[in-house]
Parts: structure tokens; C-alpha cells; sequence
């Protein structure tokens, strides 16, 4: 995939026409009016408004040049490597991604905030605890506006975290391989964008008010906006004070016969999202997938 991306990416930088550069002034114009409208929100409903970070920005509007390349595909693909590529620069402690599309409407920023506003897993990602945003926007062949926001929380220089998020959620891809393989199940395809799903249903169960059952209703319906599925597993941990985090986590999960069953059960695609909720507690989910075709 990642291959994949690149390739779209250098060759959309050899095409290079006035409306995808990341320069052109227009676009910005988009971004920030798309920001501003994101923040409105946010004080709306009595949240603090989020500062621009071009940083952040830089790869939103790498991701939205990609989607307007595939001309139609909305997806989360590479949400990990765009976090990978911030946090060079940038000490995050989460992050989350929307991302939207339309075509010939008066108002694209209006329509696409209200589109988040108006699905509970985007809405959700617009009120939750974030310090600094990024916003990229990008135009299509055919016109076509594309959305990349991320929203990002500044990692807490007083909390001394033995291992990062990252690595927790590429330990458990692991050590599912791992038992997938040794007890002869096909091995799975990890998505980016299922992990993206996953961390958004991981952010809501990490909220002291959160309604477990309420959260995992909607996951199919998550779902189903990107895949066609035969069926849906998924699998949840909530632990802390973790000496090697992915370890304990895997652990509790094979202690439940439910959850055995789903890590080695018939599933082509998963994805994995921790979550470090200011009491430290790792809130762990992982989503499996079983596709009937790919949309």
C-alpha cells in the first residue's frame, strides 16, 4: 500500500495543476474557512477552540491529494503514517482523522462540517480533548472537493510512558499474527482504516459517562461505510500500570474464550486502537472484519 500511495503522490506532483498545490491560495482559503467552521462548533458546544498547525496540515493535504487522485475512494489508508510523520516534529499523546468528499455544492466547507456533525463517529472525533488541528483540502479532475482534518493531542511531558501508543497497537498486530499463525488461521490484512474506527471507539469507552453497549452499536454501521462485510468481531481491554502493555492486553483477551474464538476465527481485514486516558488506563479495541467485497 505504501508503495501504492507514493506512487499516486509523485505522480500527482509531475502533473501538478494550479488547483492541487499546496500553495495555491484558494485551497488555504477552504482550509481555514473549514477550520474556522470545525471551531464554531466546538464553542458551541462549550469546547476550547483548536489552534491551525501547518505541521499537522501538511499531511492532511498529502492524504486529501491522494483521495483526489483515486477520484472517489474516501478512505483512512496510511492514518498511521501520517501520525508517524508528526510526531518527528511534533510530541502527540493521540490523534484522530475525518475525512470527506462533495461535488457541486455552493458551500463545500459548510457541507462537509456539516456531514462530521451529522455522523456520530465524526462528531465524536470533533468534541473530544485536542489541542492543535490540521486541515487539507484538495480538488479532483471532475471538481470534486476532499477533506483531510486531524485532530491531535500534545503529549503530557510530565507522563513517562514506558511504551508508545504505537508500539502497543504493533504488538498486538504481532502477537495476533503470531496465534493466528500457530493455530493455522489465514492470516489477516491489518487496515488502516478499521485502526482508525477502533481508536475512535477506544476514545469514547476511555470517557468516565461512555455506555459500552451504546459505543459498539454503531460499530457496524462504522464499518459499512468503507467495506462490504459478511460480518463484524470485536474485541476490548481495558487495563493499567501495564509493565509491557501489548503483553498484558493479549493476555486478557486469550484468558476469554469469546475473544480466543475472534483472534483466530475466519476474518480477512482488522485494525487495532489504544487509547491513554488521563488516569493511564490503556483502553484497548480491536475490530475484525469478514469482507464480501471490497467497495
Amino acid at each position: 500500500m505504501k508503495n501504492k500511495y507514493f506512487t499516486v503522490f509523485l505522480i500527482l506532483s509531475v502533473i501538478g495543476t494550479g488547483l492541487l498545490s499546496q500553495a495555491n491560495p484558494a485551497l488555504h482559503e477552504y482550509e481555514l474557512k473549514t477550520h474556522e467552521l470545525v471551531n464554531d462548533f466546538r464553542e458551541s458546544a462549550g469546547l476550547k477552540r483548536l489552534d491551525f498547525d501547518e505541521t499537522v496540515a501538511d499531511q492532511c493535504r498529502e492524504h486529501s491529494r491522494f483521495m483526489a487522485a483515486l477520484s472517489g475512494s474516501l478512505s483512512h489508508d496510511g492514518f498511521r503514517d501520517r501520525v508517524k510523520r508528526i510526531q518527528e516534529t511534533i510530541p502527540l499523546r493521540s490523534a484522530a482523522e475525518n475525512v470527506a468528499s462533495n461535488l457541486n455544492t455552493p458551500d463545500p466547507c459548510s457541507t462537509a462540517v456539516t456531514g462530521w456533525i451529522n455522523s456520530p463517529p465524526h462528531k465524536e472525533n470533533m468534541v473530544n480533548d485536542w489541542d492543535i488541528t490540521g486541515i487539507g483540502v484538495s480538488i479532483s479532475p471532475e471538481g470534486k472537493f476532499y477533506f483531510t482534518q486531524i485532530f491531535v493531542l500534545l503529549q503530557d511531558t510530565a507522563l513517562n510512558e514506558t511504551y508508545t501508543i504505537e508500539e502497543i497497537e504493533t504488538g498486538l498486530k504481532s502477537l495476533t499474527d503470531d496465534y493466528r499463525a500457530a493455530s493455522g488461521a489465514v492470516q489477516i490484512a491489518w487496515s488502516d482504516t478499521l485502526s482508525s474506527i477502533a481508536r475512535q471507539i477506544s476514545q469514547e469507552l476511555s470517557k468516565e459517562s461512555s455506555d459500552s453497549r451504546r459505543v459498539l452499536s454503531s460499530l457496524t454501521d462504522s464499518v459499512e461505510k468503507y467495506y462490504n462485510i459478511e460480518k463484524v468481531g470485536e474485541i476490548i481491554s481495558t487495563s493499567s500500570g501495564l509493565e509491557i502493555p501489548h503483553e498484558e492486553i493479549f493476555g486478557h483477551w486469550m484468558e476469554d474464550s469469546g475473544y480466543r474464538s475472534l483472534l483466530g476465527g475466519d476474518f480477512d481485514i482488522a485494525g487495532v486502537g489504544i487509547v491513554l486516558s488521563p488516569e493511564n488506563k490503556h483502553f484497548a479495541v480491536m475490530v475484525l472484519v469478514k469482507l464480501t467485497e471490497r467497495r
